[in-house]
C-alpha cells in the first residue's frame, strides 16, 4: 500500500543523496546567509573608477588594454558591461548580486569538484553528497582560499588557465 508522504520522503532523500544538488542547496544557502547583507552596501574604492571607465570605453579598448587600476580583465569587465545592458545600468545592487551569484556557482562547483574526487573513497552516493556539502560550505564561508581552485581566477584573467 502506497502510503502518504512516502514519495515526498523518497524525493527529499534523493535530493539530499545527490552531489551536484545537495552541494547547490548548501552553497546557496550558505552564499544568502553569510554574504547577503552585501546587497546593501554603496559601490566602493576602485568601482566608483572602474565603472564610469568601462561605461565609455569601447569593446575593442576593453580587450586590448587595461583598466584604470592596471587590471585586465576583459571577461568579467564584459560580463559586467552584458550586466549592465540587461539590468538597466551598473548599479551597487545588481553588481552586488552578480557577484553573490558568482560566489554561489563557485562554492557550488567545489562541491561537484570534492564529489568527484571522492568517488574511490566514498562507496554511496550518500558519502560523496557528505563530500560535497562539506566542500561547498567551506568554499562558501572561506571565499579568500580561492585561489585553490584555478577556475575562479580563470573567469578574471584569461591567461590564469
Amino acid at each position: 500500500m502506497n502510503q502518504p508522504g512516502t514519495l515526498v520522503g523518497k524525493r527529499l532523500q534523493w535530493i539530499l543523496t545527490h552531489p551536484a544538488l545537495a552541494s547547490s542547496l548548501v552553497a546557496a544557502a550558505l552564499t544568502g546567509l553569510l554574504c547577503g547583507g552585501a546587497v546593501t552596501l554603496p559601490l566602493f574604492s576602485d568601482d566608483l573608477v572602474q565603472i564610469p571607465w568601462l561605461e565609455c570605453t569601447s569593446w575593442n579598448e576593453l580587450w586590448t588594454g587595461p583598466s584604470p587600476s592596471d587590471y585586465y580583465r576583459p571577461v568579467w569587465y564584459s560580463l559586467w558591461r552584458i550586466l549592465g545592458a540587461v539590468s538597466g545600468g551598473l548599479n551597487p545592487l545588481s553588481l552586488h548580486l552578480f557577484n553573490l551569484l558568482a560566489h554561489f556557482v563557485a562554492s557550488w562547483l567545489t562541491g561537484v569538484v570534492a564529489a568527484s574526487w571522492a568517488v574511490p573513497y566514498a562507496r554511496s552516493s550518500r558519502g560523496r553528497a557528505t563530500a560535497a556539502c562539506v566542500a561547498a560550505a567551506l568554499f562558501a564561508a572561506f571565499p579568500f582560499a580561492r585561489q585553490a581552485v584555478a577556475w575562479p581566477g580563470a573567469v578574471y584573467n584569461p591567461l590564469v588557465s
